[in-house]
């Protein structure tokens, strides 16, 4: 009986997760900002201010960080909540940017918030079209 499969810097799965990450130049300017918690969100070292329901604002210029999609998780006293980014306007007087969400989930004990690692939209780390994570773990597991 032959040996099961495993996951090794060799394999096709771990070098196709390489190649998705290789053009998202954002993520790896945010992760030399950042620490990586968990396998999803980048969280930074600057404290959101809680603006509204559906705002807060972070230092310095986030525009290219927070696209529009781009998933955004925010800790709460009550727990985390999610949202997706629906936009970001940089004031250069006050040097931060307001980020705006999809859903109005914060309130005023919002004390960290955490940028969804995959870039929506063109120039993506995920693909438009061709296999996705699911087919290389299958075709990994079983060839």
């Amino acid at each position: 009986m032959a040996a099961p499969n495993t996951f090794d810097d060799n394999t096709l799965l771990r070098q196709a997760l390489y190649d998705l990450l290789a053009n998202d130049t954002e993520l790896f300017n945010w992760i030399s900002q950042a620490v990586v918690n968990a396998s999803e969100w980048l969280t930074g070292s600057w404290t959101p201010s809680y603006l509204a329901a559906d705002s807060f604002s972070l230092p310095g210029d986030q525009r290219g960080a927070y696209l529009p999609g781009r998933g955004v998780r925010a800790h709460l006293a009550g727990g985390y909540v999610y949202a997706h980014a629906a936009g970001a306007e940089f004031d250069p007087d006050a040097g931060e940017t307001v980020i705006t969400l999809s859903a109005g989930v914060l309130d005023e004990s919002l004390d960290e918030t955490a940028l969804g690692i995959i870039s929506p939209g063109v120039g993506s780390a995920l693909p438009a079209q061709g296999p996705t994570i699911s087919d290389l773990v299958y075709r990994e597991m079983f060839s």
